[in-house]
């Protein structure tokens, strides 16, 4: 058979699969979603059913400066951020001129996110430019930070997670944990949580949002017709928080997990194990807390509704041929990614061989090698996001190697000197929350973590604590749409106004906020 015939087959193949899963699909969920409710996902839904196009969309735009007519709106928030950086450049402080310039670097990237002046990627890219004219970069290569260890590892999972979408593993998980709830509501609340918090630790929070939000408004659909009351947003947002917090519990979690690795990197032998072992155990009790507090928050009383044909349909899936075998890829890589380092160890291997960046690109060349991926499937990835960490990380070794992280640290330790030290942990887990909601998560952890690593050693506390804290709070502080890409998604859908938004993550912040301030202050005084 010639190779133009094979070719031909082969996509008629994958017509008929394709086809076939969204017949399935549309079986399972029982109904067909109006077109149009999926149109305010900003894109992220296609048909309802297919897997997601990973953009992260920020409704910033929408939160300042409303009462200014467009025009004057756009080029005012262009203006800001440069006029403060003159005015730093300018002033007369008491600081050598390259803190002074680092600073005003600093201040004019953190207004540029702020106000998403020009987009969040693009100005992660004018980092090392604006740097490179600024004269803070000399002699190293200003893009030395794009090619970060800690972004190959992202990029290992993010094939990962195209592997799972693209086999329907994710839908498969979805649908079976969602099965376990029987019907019951507080159950469906806690499957929706944990279904979703279980794919976001090693997927993008955005995508596994984007394939939950279908299921959440099918079967809320179903609650609204059977009970008084609308469970929508209650689902929506639990969803957005399970899959926030649970992403906690590894490095491949978000962004800003991996960013923050990459600066403990830097200055210790940091592993995939030693995120997981305070992130997990911290997660699983974030999570837990977080679902009591929206059981109560929306009286969810022990309700029932019919999912039987769910139920019947979650039953009869089996997995295929390729998706256990790529399971069988992924299982061992996780093993090995938390427990790689002591296996090295006690084998007497080299410990490059078990670095977590090559584990995860071995297992991404395998699923090549077993035609379970395709080139064309890895075009999908969403490449901008190592864009945004390789800037992230440019403009914090700056603000280390300048001096100017050291010289904020000195001045917060006069502050903070005599402060007990759950009270500098309880202040530096509000202040990421409070940050988070005008700079989004990712900002937030460029901006505080190199300062806080210095600052943390000049206190006594453990810097992986402080820093991997300050991502936590993160996770918990979506006020608005802006905190956490994934809840752009939450509130683009129409079901959730941004009172209830504001409402929910207010309380969730302030409860969840002083339990994390709690545990990591044990985690300091009895570890560390």
């Amino acid at each position: 058979m010639s190779e133009e015939k094979k070719k031909v087959i082969k996509e008629i193949d994958e017509f008929e699969e394709k086809v076939e899963r969204e017949a399935e699909l549309k079986k399972i969920l029982q109904y067909v979603i109006p077109e149009k409710e999926f149109k305010k996902t900003a894109e992220f839904v296609k048909d309802g059913f297919d897997y997601v196009i990973e953009i992260e969309e920020f409704f910033r735009k929408d939160f300042f400066f409303d009462w200014l007519p467009k025009k004057i709106k756009k080029y005012l928030k262009l203006l800001i951020p440069f006029v403060l950086m003159f005015i730093v450049l300018y002033l007369p402080l008491d600081i050598n001129n390259e803190i002074k310039k680092a600073l005003a670097l600093f201040v004019c990237i953190s207004f540029l996110w702020a106000l998403e002046s020009i987009s969040m990627i693009v100005t992660a890219l004018f980092i090392p430019v604006l740097a490179v004219a600024l004269g803070l970069i000399k002699d190293s290569n200003p893009f030395s930070s794009f090619s970060n260890p800690i972004i190959y590892l992202l990029l290992s999972g993010l094939i990962i997670g195209m592997a799972f979408r693209k086999h329907g593993i994710d839908r498969y998980l979805a649908l079976k944990v969602m099965a376990f709830s029987k019907g019951s509501i507080k159950r469906l609340l806690f499957f929706t949580m944990l279904i979703t918090g279980l794919l976001g630790m090693w997927m993008s929070n955005t995508a596994t949002l984007a394939l939950m939000i279908p299921v959440i408004l099918s079967i809320s659909k179903e609650i609204n017709q059977r009970t008084e009351k609308d469970y929508t947003a209650m689902l929506l947002l639990s969803a957005g928080f399970g899959g926030a917090i649970l992403g906690l519990s590894t490095i491949l979690g978000g962004n800003p997990n991996a960013i923050t690795a990459a600066f403990l990197r830097n200055i210790s032998d940091f592993t995939f194990f030693d995120w997981t072992k305070i992130g997990f155990p911290v997660s699983i009790i974030l999570f837990m807390l977080a679902y009591f507090i929206f059981i109560k928050m929306y009286n969810v009383k022990e309700e029932k509704i019919d999912i039987s044909n769910l139920i019947l349909s979650a039953k009869q899936q089996k997995l295929s041929v390729d998706q256990e075998k790529v399971l069988l890829i992924f299982l061992p890589t996780i093993f090995l990614w938390i427990f790689g380092g002591e296996l090295s160890s006690f084998l007497k291997l080299p410990l490059d061989f078990y670095r977590t960046e090559v584990i995860g690109l071995s297992a991404s060349i395998l699923l090549f090698a077993f035609k379970l991926l395709e080139w064309e499937d890895v075009r999908k990835v969403p490449w901008e996001i190592f864009l945004l960490v390789g800037g992230g990380l440019t403009l914090g070794q700056i603000l280390i190697d300048s001096g100017t992280s050291l010289y904020i640290s000195e001045k917060l330790f006069i502050l903070f000197q005599y402060f007990p030290k759950w009270t500098v942990i309880l202040i530096i887990v509000f202040s990421a929350v409070i940050l988070a909601n005008f700079v989004n998560n990712s900002s937030t952890v460029i901006i505080l973590v190199p300062i806080l690593i210095n600052l943390s050693s000049m206190l006594g506390i453990e810097k992986q604590v402080v820093a991997i804290g300050a991502v936590m709070a993160t996770a918990i502080s979506p006020l608005t749409p802006i905190a956490i890409p994934s809840f752009s998604l939450i509130y683009g859908t129409g079901n959730v106004s941004r009172k209830e938004m504001v409402k929910t993550g207010f309380i969730i912040s302030i409860f969840c906020g002083v339990i994390l301030g709690a545990i990591l202050f044990l985690i300091n005084e009895i570890f560390y």
